[in-house]
């Protein structure tokens, strides 16, 4: 027996190997999940619907093979060169899987894609600017523009048919009382399915305020450039102005609102009809002014001095009489 030990080891090797073989060659059924890869789309066809990114296949094989298949480099390739606008159905071929020949696929899950198919179609639509923010008291949105002002979109024709305007993405307005014109760069609010060029657009949007008519008696300022003295008369101007009414609700006017001249430093010595510009506050404007002009006299300085040493002398003179 002692002498037999090597034919012991020798048939104890034989069967192991036996069995790895036939364990190992023993068919076995495993799920395993494999990522799609879409390939022959044509250009003038979107899909909007149907399909999946990754499947289910039940594979066969011997349990060596199937137990160290790595699903990581394989993936199964779907042909889409068919598809047309509509309903489309896609059967998925076991045969385009890429598995070893000894591995067998025995189901695909889903075995088919519902597809749902339309044509690309491209329009030139309106862009439409939009806000938000709470306004005071007699404000409001007096006009609105983008720039540009329209967009070329582009997506499924069944959507495309029905878009008319595409809205911007609200631009943010100061609470209270806005300046007079907001501009900010904004994209585009876009349906899922649509692109657009371009898809940012500026948006400008300009604020006014409710106004009121009213009287005010501007005084008349000058801005005296000559080397000569200078007089105006009259020293007031009646305006009518528009204002808003937030700003009249603080007070009058008549601190707030005056007239500018302008003497001309080559304007001779005497008398000169001048325009004037009226300086008013924020937003406010002038409907009616009375006069249109006013006149500027203008007296060289040696003379003002001379007359007033005249009167002292005179003065003086008087008094010596008197006493």
């Amino acid at each position: 027996m002692k002498g037999n030990w090597q034919f012991l080891i020798l048939a104890f090797l034989l069967a192991a190997t036996a069995w790895f073989f036939v364990s190992g060659r023993e068919r076995v059924d495993a799920w395993v999940e494999l990522p799609v890869e879409f390939t022959g789309v044509q250009k003038d066809i979107v899909i909007r619907r149907g399909l999946r990114n990754r499947v289910e296949v039940r594979v066969r094989g011997p349990q060596g093979l199937v137990r160290n298949l790595d699903t990581r480099n394989v993936a199964y390739s779907l042909d889409l060169n068919g598809i047309k606008p509509g309903m489309n159905t896609v059967n998925l071929d076991p045969s385009s899987l890429p598995l070893p020949g000894s591995i067998e696929v025995v189901e695909i899950d889903p075995p088919r894609f519902q597809v749902v198919a339309d044509r690309v179609e491209e329009k030139v639509v309106a862009v439409k600017p939009q806000w938000r923010g709470e306004l005071d008291d007699h404000y409001y949105l007096r006009g609105n523009e983008t720039i540009p002002a329209v967009t070329k979109i582009r997506g499924p024709k069944e959507f495309v048919d029905r878009i008319d305007s595409i809205p911007t993405q609200a631009v943010d307005v100061e609470t209270g009382a806005p300046t007079t014109v907001v501009e900010d760069k904004t994209p585009l609010a876009l349906p899922d399915e649509i692109t657009a060029v371009p898809d940012v657009v500026q948006v400008r949007l300009v604020f006014d305020v409710d106004k009121k008519d009213v009287e005010v008696n501007a005084p008349v300022r000058l801005e005296n450039f000559s080397s000569y003295e200078a007089k105006v008369s009259p020293d007031h101007v009646d305006l009518t102005v528009r204002a808003p009414v937030p700003l009249l609700k603080e007070g009058s006017l008549d601190d707030k609102v005056s007239v500018n001249v302008v003497v001309s430093e080559n304007l001779e010595p005497g008398k000169h009809e001048l325009t004037y510009v009226p300086k008013l506050p924020p937003r406010t404007t002038v409907k009616v002014s009375e006069p249109k002009t006013v006149t500027v006299t203008l007296v060289p300085k040696s003379q003002q001095e001379s007359a007033g040493t005249h009167n002292a002398t005179r003065s003086d003179n008087t008094n010596a009489s008197t006493e």
